[in-house]
């Protein structure tokens, strides 16, 4: 019997192979639909549009984080990736009197394509607290109405940046997020682009997921690779752009403000050998070995995470600045875990 019903879908799915391209293109744009659960009171997700009523929603704080004496925060995140376990800690106390160097300025967080929006709240409460400044987190691509690689969040951004005349803005752009936030720096004349492992290259990227993924899987089999890659032109038909329009390291190339680009060789997905014959005096590459792709985009590592906050603060930050970076311990580093608080003293 179970031989006769695997028959059965093998004849099924050999039926359907002539659409199996745009299958394959509609599970692309949808992506996993990652979520992640927990307290999210302090955010609000309001919608950002353009004059033409284009608009995409962007998360923001419902209310800044209170500085007064009798407030403290605590973000706790405990994390696995592949075989490694992660703990991060962050805590201001009551009495920090830490400066606040960007208050006048705005940060805005781009998420990569499948990553929950809801993780980089941490990171917006966080980089609030150390920095002062406005902190908001724009969806993934597959969020949107229409998928178009996140380039459709362009307007709708530049409209409200040009609104509200923030001293600066950082743009980081996580992944796919990146081409937003090269989009939106293309339009402002105060701006500063971090992109952590950006995507050079959609199909590239498609095929690496599809290969660590999905390939040795026994009902993708019969899929041959022609078909993922015509999933991908298919993708890119009903978004309405071209290869070109997704081709960063070109983009990146003709800005004249500053960027720095945070990749990592074993990057499968967004390696960093699509960066090292850049040529610009305006961008900064800092590459890390050793590291997938979700490890680059949880700032997985003390380096890359020191990294990233010396360049947004413009000064240098060493690991034991705990009151701006928290502590990244190893889930087995008994040392480093011996510094955080028992679980009934801390919480998100």
């Amino acid at each position: 019997m179970r031989n006769l019903r695997l028959a059965c879908f093998i004849l099924f799915f050999t039926a359907i192979l002539p659409g199996c391209a745009s299958f394959l293109a509609d599970q692309i744009v949808k992506g996993g639909g990652s979520q992640v659960s927990g307290n999210f009171d302090w955010t609000v997700e309001e919608p950002v549009c353009d004059n033409l009523e284009h608009c995409v929603p962007v998360t923001r704080l419902r209310q800044q984080l209170p500085d007064s004496e009798n407030h403290s925060l605590t973000l706790e995140f405990d994390f696995y990736i592949n075989q490694n376990h992660k703990i991060w800690f962050f805590e201001a106390p009551a009495d920090s009197q830490q400066p606040k160097p960007l208050e006048n300025d705005l940060i805005v967080l781009f998420a990569g394509y499948n990553q929950p929006t809801q993780i980089l709240t941490l990171h917006q409460q966080w980089l609030h607290k150390i920095t002062g400044a406005e902190v908001w987190v724009v969806p993934g691509a597959e969020q949107a109405e229409r998928f178009s690689f996140g380039l459709n969040y362009v307007s709708p951004l530049v409209g409200e940046i040009s609104r509200r005349q923030p001293q600066n803005v950082h743009l980081v752009g996580f992944s796919m997020g990146a081409l937003a936030a090269a989009g939106v720096m293309e339009h402002i004349d105060n701006g500063r682009l971090y992109l952590i492992a950006p995507m050079t290259d959609f199909r590239l990227a498609v095929n690496a997921l599809w290969n660590s993924v999905y390939k040795n899987k026994f009902y993708t089999r019969l899929i041959a690779d022609e078909t993922v890659e015509e999933a991908v032109d298919i993708v890119y038909e009903r978004a309405g752009k071209t290869e070109q329009d997704t081709e960063i390291v070109r983009r990146l190339e003709r800005l004249s403000g500053p960027a720095i680009i945070y990749a990592s060789y074993n990057d499968k997905v967004t390696p960093a050998t699509a960066w090292t014959r850049i040529n610009s005096h305006a961008l900064q590459l800092k590459t890390y070995r050793q590291m997938n792709h979700p490890e680059m985009l949880a700032l997985f590592r003390q380096d890359l995470l020191q990294d990233f906050i010396s360049d947004l603060l413009g000064r240098t930050i060493e690991a034991s600045d705990t009151d701006i970076l928290g502590i990244l311990c190893d889930g087995n580093d008994i040392e480093c875990l011996n510094r955080l608080p028992a679980d009934d003293e801390s919480g998100d």
